[in-house]
């Protein structure tokens, strides 16, 4: 895992996606002279220098001076540390005297070896960051592990100018996590840099590639819940998921009757875009019920069998169907037809009676032979109503064999 992880770094994506940058890219660039504050304040940094240092000069400046041609304070361009460095340098040797013939023949074989050994091995990482300080030549395609990476932008850091290294490195590592779908780290780092707006769209974009239209609408609002703070955003989200559901309920609305494998058939559609069984089946409950359509309902969860007959299909608790029949004021008939299709009748006892459907607890007693029970409840019927006279014919039938 550690060995894919260093050699992610050297990827081409990763390489192109670096090439945006002047300032800590990591691709194949070879040698490069850029300035170390290229894209910020470069110009300001060296015209101020060679105000300061010149070329042999003095290393002072009057405040006098300085506010007469509106330098502008070097602490506010470049750190102490940076500013120590390109001091320094003057006491170090310079590489452009072997272009102009002035050092002797055997340090110069010197330097070129060291040179060309170097172009194959990485040099310390400090030395490397000192030459990015003083516009020297310099390399970082060699830096190729994440620890040699670590190094190079910790020793940026501790220069005193590593505030657009970081801002780079960040950006790299977001992408890093980004094509390894490492959603919940990118959206633990975005949110630690202040882009909220970016995690919140990350989690957005994840949940809308999740093809099992259930599993995507949980993932879609637990996005809102969580990071969709902004009231703009959330409407617009919250619109996206009424959408969908809203295509479902629509196609089970206005293209019920036609041939399951029809473009626009709900039965397809569930089919194409991964809905699952409980999703289709409630939505499909829930608008033949708001349609009254009663016998529509009946194609939903019974299937024809090869012999006659039909056969409960269904991936919903029966009684839950039941209850949401009643709430969408289901005629009785439909009622009793799915209360006997509850196999235990102690628990289909407790249904029938939690939407107090008569018919449907009288017919409950005589499927459990408990005539006392039959004759308990009748007690609490209206003499004139049909349910009443319905109980009494149960009573009377010698098909049933009473238990007591």
């Amino acid at each position: 895992m550690r060995r894919e992880t260093d050699d992610y770094w050297g990827e081409s994506d990763v390489q192109k996606f670096a090439k945006s940058s002047e300032i800590f890219s990591f691709d194949n660039e070879g040698d490069r002279s850029e300035n170390f504050f290229s894209g910020t304040s470069s110009s300001k940094v060296h015209s101020t220098l060679n105000e300061v240092i010149g070329t042999g000069g003095s290393t002072s400046i009057s405040v006098t001076d300085s506010k007469k041609k509106n330098i502008p304070d070097l602490s506010e361009l470049i750190s102490e540390k940076s500013l120590n460095i390109v001091l320094e340098a003057d006491h170090e040797f310079d590489p452009s005297l072997i272009s102009k013939g002035k050092i002797p023949i055997d340090e110069e074989v010197k330097l070129l070896r060291r040179q060309v050994q170097n172009r194959w091995d990485p040099i310390e990482e400090k030395i490397t960051v000192q030459r990015m300080v003083l516009g020297q030549p310099y390399t970082l395609e060699l830096y190729k592990t994440l620890d040699r990476k670590k190094n190079l932008l910790n020793c940026a850091i501790d220069v005193g100018d590593g505030a657009a290294i970081l801002a780079e490195a960040a950006d790299h590592y977001i992408h890093y996590l980004s094509t390894r779908m490492q959603v919940n780290d990118l959206t633990d780092i975005l949110t630690m840099l202040g882009r909220n707006k970016d995690a919140s769209m990350k989690q957005f974009e994840v949940a809308c590639q999740i093809s099992n239209t259930q599993r995507q609408m949980k993932r879609l609002t637990s996005c809102v819940q969580n990071h969709f703070t902004g009231d703009k955003d959330r409407f617009h989200v919250e619109r996206f998921i009424k959408l969908l559901a809203d295509c479902l309920h629509y196609s089970c609305k206005n293209h019920w009757t036609k041939a399951k494998n029809a473009p626009h058939s709900p039965f397809m559609m569930s089919q194409q875009y991964g809905v699952n069984d409980k999703l289709f089946q409630w939505t499909a409950l829930v608008v033949h019920a708001e349609m009254k359509a009663w016998t529509d309902i009946d194609n939903i969860f019974m299937t024809k069998q090869w012999l006659g007959g039909s056969k409960l299909r269904t991936a919903l608790p029966i009684e839950y169907v039941v209850k949401k029949l009643y709430k969408l004021e289901a005629p009785t008939e439909t009622l009793v037809s799915y209360i006997k299709l509850i196999d235990n009748l102690d628990q289909r006892l407790s249904v029938a009676k939690s939407i107090r459907c008569d018919r449907g607890i009288l017919d409950t007693y005589t499927a459990m032979r408990d005539r006392l029970g039959l004759i308990n409840y009748l007690a609490n019927l209206d003499p004139r109503s049909e349910d009443y006279k319905y109980a009494e014919q149960l009573l009377a039938s010698t098909a049933t064999k009473w238990k007591n």
